[in-house]
């Protein structure tokens, strides 16, 4: 046997391999989008995430203050309502273990400067204890109301925030990642208002 009769036997063995794999890899392709169901798993995911797309929850937040008492000897309270309006197309679920109403004192001096006291947190309760959670269906609200002690007289900054739903954590967590390129922590809706005791 010759070199030339050689290269072509190589030759030859290796075409027929390669057609070999061809076929195995086609035979096995098919096992796996008929038999395992990929198609199927492929095409649910993707509908998944074009409806994740699509569905997303928008809450509007209108915040509401009044004072209660204006008497000067008695005990004065800024009463705080929240009407949350879900504005998008999609259910939103609030978590209100991390929501709730931060309200600190302006120093009277200097505008917006705030006291050196920390913000006081108000959670929204009931008479059947602490809210878990609420869900918003689309153009559904809900209004909530807070009582926040006011001990002195002056201008007040009032805060409100709750955490997003799962799905929207999630949603706009891949959304900020691939916009600014880093993590970023947990969304909240939020609003902030002010009101001056007197």
């Amino acid at each position: 046997m010759t070199l030339q009769n050689l290269a072509h036997l190589s030759q030859a063995i290796q075409s027929i391999i390669l057609s070999l794999g061809f076929v195995i890899g086609g035979i096995w392709a098919l096992f796996r989008y008929r038999n395992l169901k990929e198609l199927e798993k492929a095409n649910a995911e993707l509908l998944t995430l074009r409806k994740q797309l699509k569905e997303r929850g928008a809450i509007n937040v209108e915040l509401s203050l009044k004072q209660l008492n204006n008497n000067p000897t008695e005990a004065r309270f800024i009463e705080v309502k929240a009407k949350l309006n879900n504005m998008g197309n999609a259910v939103e679920i609030l978590d209100w273990s991390k929501g709730g109403i931060l309200s600190q004192k302006i120093n009277d001096d200097t505008p917006l400067d705030y006291e050196e006291s920390e913000p006081r947190l108000t959670k929204l309760t009931s008479l059947n204890g602490n809210y878990k959670g609420t869900t918003l269906y689309p153009g559904s609200f809900h209004e909530f109301s807070f009582l926040i002690p006011a001990e002195e007289p002056g201008a007040y900054m009032v805060s409100f925030f709750v955490r997003s739903s799962p799905d929207e954590q999630t949603n706009l967590t891949k959304e900020h990642s691939r916009v600014f390129n880093q993590e970023v922590g947990e969304f909240y809706w939020t609003a902030d208002a002010y009101i001056y005791i007197a």
